[in-house]
């Protein structure tokens, strides 16, 4: 009731023992239904808005004049040294809603400078099969996606041209599809499609969309 819950903000033992367990029952139906579900510490909120706060300071240096624009960049992206965008979007789908908007205002103010833009393709590309086979999952939601700014580079010929034939882009898509359809046609009891649609293996992508396209006409 009430006085818990106000008991529990005042740090009472007893109260955060009874509010910890109500929410671990609560996380349990959740992930119980399939659902993705986490608990942040209060360490981790302050570390979340720390983090959101940082960011929308870079973006306002970002967004003051040319030289500082490409600064920021050239540290995002790692130019000589490892860059920060794979693990970032790799990770995009499990951050918090206000870290990930300030991150993607923050991405759109660095896609002015062209050699980050082509980082940014780079690192899309590279990560694009982890990120989609964990949205097959159910975990995060594509709006919140960063890979909805794939439309800054992938309708220019000349990055497109490069992702396929230096980063395997159309191989990451076939791969791609070749496991969500996999992960969404599972039975108990395997049927004939499903015996030949597994029995084609990764090694033939090109067969196994054969086959599939065989059985579905």
């Amino acid at each position: 009731g009430d006085v818990t819950v106000r008991c529990w903000r005042d740090g009472d033992p007893n109260s955060s023992s009874l509010i910890g367990a109500a929410m671990l029952n609560r996380a349990k139906v959740l992930t119980d239904g399939g659902l993705v579900c986490s608990i942040k510490t209060r360490k981790e909120v302050v570390n979340e808005q720390t983090a959101t706060s940082v960011i929308k300071l870079i973006n306002l240096v970002a967004q003051s004049c040319d030289p500082l624009c490409d600064q920021v960049s050239s540290g995002i992206s790692g130019r000589g040294i490892t860059s920060t965008l794979p693990p970032l979007l790799r990770n995009d789908l499990k951050l918090p809603y206000k870290l990930v908007s300030s991150w993607h205002a923050l991405l759109l103010t660095l896609l002015a400078v062209p050699n980050f833009k082509a980082s940014l393709a780079n690192a899309y590309c590279d990560t694009y099969r982890a990120v989609t086979g964990e949205y097959a999952r159910g975990v995060g939601l594509i709006e919140r996606s960063s890979y909805t700014l794939s439309v800054q580079f992938l309708n220019r010929i000349s990055y497109v041209t490069d992702l396929v034939r230096e980063r395997s882009l159309i191989t990451n898509l076939f791969l791609c599809l070749y496991e969500i359809l996999s992960l969404a046609t599972i039975t108990e009891v395997p049927t004939p499609v499903m015996r030949d649609f597994e029995a084609v293996g990764t090694s033939n992508l090109i067969a196994a969309i054969m086959v599939l396209l065989g059985h579905a006409s």
